[in-house]
């Protein structure tokens, strides 16, 4: 394994972390709960949050270099509630919080934190595009993980990974981290004996379709690990496997057991299609009869394979989804991973899948925990089925579950008379409950619209008040409130049923909630307060609030308030739609005062929300609204650079213009300063994003701010460029994407430069705000500088002329 400097940050159980917030929990929630957000992009933020944003450094008490200031405008709210947990400024630019645990907790499981000491390329590659590879690192290692820059006096000194848990995730998380990092350089040694810690699984794949299985640019395996939360790579085993020649490559899977077989599953699937044959040749049928995990090998014929599979692997997910097990398909033979009653799951829906072929099914529901059956009328079958079976099929893929319409009798003899007795057919839907209710409601649904009453007639409202798990409420709704609810195909009740967590489904006038009982009264209350915006402004006090752990709060200036909730909202409900969040305009008790709350269960996805509020709220203020306008792709495809990898690009420009105009020319000159948000930063200064407008006679200073780049520095920066070009109208062109937490860092880099130009008495300021501009991939730098040496030489001639 690489080796990387690792140490040890603090003893969780000897210290503990300073609450976010004061740990107030009296008076008014609202006005207690204010605290400033950062504007731009650093990766420590103060611990306590106060307005010298200094910090107590992990590793030592010493005080760290601030990385925030404050942006005087849009606020959101510190819950004092939350006293064990922290808001942390992360590398890729977003917000995140870092959970304390509890002292018990850290007691009884040692929970602690370890730093490992990397470079600015390897921070870079650990983060990896929009933050994913260091999510997809927590999330298999099942450990905390920031990125830390460490500073030596005011100056960065690379960068930390902080690595939070007890030691056998913190032993798990460094590992994999330096296995992410050594893929830079080359190919990954492991060793089999010393790094399985019982979290590898090895398998040899053909040299022909080590390819095929990586993907382009590692596509495919990208795939696999997100789908199965796994760390994958071809590797290099003890040092010894370094033949050219070799027959095989080695294919490391990190992870969990019953991850690290779904994804060796599905490469060797992949392999089974281009090499045929080779794990299938030699391969014995199976069955496992332990209660824990197993595999079980079974076979199908070559006309049964493809309607096993379905359309895009339809079928097999469905059967996966509903049984709980691991399937797949590795040429004609069936894999299925899991518990005993998970296999036997499986292998039974498998069975009727194909007994379905041959007519009506009939399954025998007694004692099962996995069946809910519902009598459907005759002539609503084919609608509730669908073109194909197009519309059950869209439930089945909704929800993860097996449904099909089985025989009422299990005698054939008994079926006519059945037939004739009733008018109804019995749909049965297969999986785990939460899943058989989503699925079952929408059927409830859709039969009330082609048959209204079956369902609700003689319908009462119900509320399981004592039901602290999973259970189902019933609430009417006028037709206004209900068209209300609803929405434009059914995005408000999506909204809400995402926002809540809770199965949110309407059965002619009935609304009916299915979930635990946090979920079921979160999503009343959502449905409460939406309803009531159809008379006016709402107003919540901290009555309404107090108690609640699922909201959070921004201040809106008063002047951005109508452009927020204008258009009907339409920013606003493209933010909600995107994080799974219920967002709205609300007075206080009193009505003095208007804020704009944000509701959800997921903390990361209010978290989300905010940022993306706050985004359009700059942009809304610096006149270039618009949220979610698309950037180019290629430009993140060029590098994986560091973050820091600009150079003194902006000192080189500037000595091109001083060596050509001697300095004599600056009064004809407009300054343009250049700040761009990037991921990871570019390689090389060839592909710096220097984008000009019609006016501008030349660029002299590009300040890059990547998500590495302090802002300390840019400022810096913009006073020496204006050192050294005194009464110099100056334009700031901010240059931006729509990554989460990076155009926000970029408006407020700029309007922090705005102010800084004003103070030095610049006589003319100008904001020239972008969004996602194309870069010209062919100008290079050396052509810029060319282009403003010939601007400058031709200007000084026109003077000339007419001197």
């Amino acid at each position: 394994m690489p080796s990387s400097s690792v140490s040890r940050s603090r003893s969780a159980s000897g210290s503990s972390r300073s609450p976010r917030g004061g740990g107030n929990n009296d008076g008014d929630a609202d006005r207690a709960r204010s605290m400033s957000r950062s504007s731009y992009s650093s990766r420590s933020r103060s611990r306590r949050g106060d307005s010298r944003g200094r910090s107590n450094s992990r590793s030592g008490g010493r005080r760290g270099r601030s990385r925030s200031r404050s942006y005087r405008g849009h606020r959101r709210s510190a819950d004092p509630r939350r006293n064990e947990e922290e808001i942390v400024r992360l590398r890729d630019g977003s917000i995140g919080r870092t959970p304390s645990p509890s002292v018990d907790k850290k007691r009884d499981e040692g929970y602690d934190y370890e730093q490992m000491e990397v470079s600015n390329a390897d921070a870079a590659f650990v983060l990896g595009r929009q933050g994913r590879t260091k999510q997809k690192l927590a999330k298999v290692s099942r450990a905390d993980i920031e990125l830390r820059e460490k500073v030596q006096g005011d100056k960065a000194a690379g960068d930390v990974i902080e690595i939070g848990g007890t030691p056998d995730v913190r032993r798990r998380a460094i590992k994999y981290i330096k296995c992410v990092i050594a893929q830079r350089t080359g190919p990954v040694m492991v060793d089999e004996e010393a790094d399985d810690d019982d979290d590898l699984t090895i398998l040899k794949v053909p040299r022909e379709a080590a390819g095929f299985v990586t993907g382009a640019g590692g596509s495919f395996l990208r795939a696999v690990e997100e789908e199965w939360s796994t760390i994958m790579f071809f590797a290099d085993f003890n040092a010894t496997n370094k033949d050219k020649t070799r027959e095989f490559e080695t294919l490391a899977i990190f992870g969990a057991k019953r991850s690290r077989e779904g994804a060796m599953l599905k490469v060797m699937s992949a392999v089974e299609t281009k090499v045929p044959g080779h794990f299938t040749n030699d391969i014995e049928l199976t069955e496992c009869h332990d209660e824990g995990g197993g595999m079980d090998i079974i076979r199908l014929e070559d006309d049964e394979i493809s309607y096993a599979l379905g359309k895009k692997g339809g079928t097999r997910k469905k059967i996966a989804a509903s049984s709980g097990a691991v399937v797949e398909y590795v040429g004609n033979y069936v894999h299925i991973y899991g518990t005993l009653v998970e296999r036997q799951k499986a292998k039974e829906y498998i069975d009727w899948l194909f007994a379905q072929l041959k007519g009506p099914v009939f399954v025998d529901a007694t004692g099962r925990d996995d069946c809910t059956i519902v009598d459907v009328p005759r002539e609503c079958v084919g609608y509730i089925t669908g073109y194909r079976r197009e519309t059950l099929g869209r439930i089945e893929q909704e929800w993860g579950c097996l449904m099909f319409f089985m025989d009422k009798a299990k005698d054939k003899r008994d079926k006519p008379a059945l037939k004739d007795a009733s008018g109804t057919e019995k749909l049965t839907i297969f999986g785990a409950q939460r899943s058989r209710r989503g699925a079952l409601l929408k059927v409830m649904s859709s039969v009330e619209t082609k048959n209204p009453g079956w369902f609700t007639d003689g319908c009462t409202e119900k509320r399981h008040k004592d039901v602290k798990g999973f259970a189902t409420d019933r609430m009417y709704l006028s037709s206004d409130d209900l068209s209300y609810a609803l929405g434009k195909r059914g995005t408000t009740r999506k909204k809400l049923a995402a926002a809540s967590g809770c199965i949110l489904e309407y059965v002619g006038q009935w609304c009916f909630m299915a979930g635990t009982e946090p979920q079921r009264e979160r999503c009343r209350k959502y449905l409460k307060w939406l309803t009531a915006q159809r008379h006016g402004p709402v107003s919540l006090g901290s009555r309404d609030l107090r108690g609640r752990d699922d909201w959070d709060r921004v201040e809106v200036k008063r002047e951005l308030r109508s452009q927020l909730a204008g258009n009907r909202g339409q920013e606003l409900r493209r933010v909600e739609e995107d994080t799974s969040t219920f967002c709205f305009m609300a007075y206080n008790e009193d009505k003095s005062d208007e804020r704009l709350l944000v509701f959800g269960y997921s903390q990361a996805n209010r978290e989300k929300a905010i940022r993306q509020i706050e985004d359009l709220l700059r942009q809304f203020e610096y006149g270039r609204g618009g949220y979610g306008r698309g950037y180019d792709d290629d430009y993140y495809g060029r590098s994986r650079g560091g973050y820091n990898d600009y150079g003194a690009a902006g000192t080189a420009t500037t000595k091109g213009v001083e060596e050509a105009t001697g300095g004599e020319a600056r009064e004809i000159v407009e300054i343009v300063i250049t700040v761009a948000a990037v991921e990871g930063g570019i390689g090389g200064h060839d592909r710096l994003p220097m984008a000009t407008t019609g006016r501008v006679l030349a660029d002299v200073c590009i300040v890059p701010l990547g998500v590495g780049t302090s802002v300390s520095k840019y400022v810096s920066e913009v006073e020496k460029v204006l050192r050294n070009y005194p009464g110099v109208s100056t334009t700031l062109h901010g240059y931006g994407t729509n990554i989460e937490g990076q155009w926000s860092d970029v408006m407020g880099a700029v309007k922090l430069a705005h102010e800084v130009l004003h103070e030095m008495g610049c006589p003319r300021v100008n904001s020239n705000m972008r969004f996602g501009t194309r870069i010209d991939k062919h100008q290079t730098l050396k052509d810029k500088v060319d282009k403003v040496e010939n601007i400058i030489a031709a200007g000084s001639e026109k003077e000339g002329e007419k001197a």
